[in-house]
């Protein structure tokens, strides 16, 4: 999960995911797009696949479970960025998602964090 986001998806649901991936795999979560990414990253397909071409997109929430061999050429200790092992499984028919409808904010402006933790005190009140 990024440190970047707030969620209200259930990580308890992680493990059977992770269970279910094949060698190389990955399991992405996705939502609608926010105002600050209108046109997404990747099409979800009807029977869950993920991929980089196609209509219509959804935004990667930032959220997902991985099999520990997407990172096998990856040298350990090595920092990279996650997109292109996701275009390799997504390439592969590795990638799969889900689509979630409940709440995300990326919180990754001052200004994000800062509505988001005002909705959320009014909301505990």
């Amino acid at each position: 999960m990024n440190g970047d986001v707030w969620c209200d998806w259930d990580p308890a649901a992680a493990p059977g995911l992770a269970a279910s991936l094949p060698d190389g795999g990955a399991w992405l979560l996705m939502v609608d797009n926010p105002a600050q990414h209108p046109n997404g990253d990747f099409r979800l397909a009807p029977d869950g696949s993920l991929h980089v071409q196609g209509e219509p997109r959804l935004t990667y929430a930032g959220i997902a479970v991985y099999h520990p061999s997407l990172f096998a050429d990856v040298p350990r200790g090595t920092a990279m960025p996650m997109l292109p092992l996701f275009r390799q499984a997504m390439a592969q028919g590795l990638a799969r998602g889900a689509h979630h409808t409940g709440r995300w904010t990326d919180v990754g402006t001052p200004e994000r964090l800062a509505d988001l933790a005002a909705e959320l005190h009014a909301a505990a009140r």
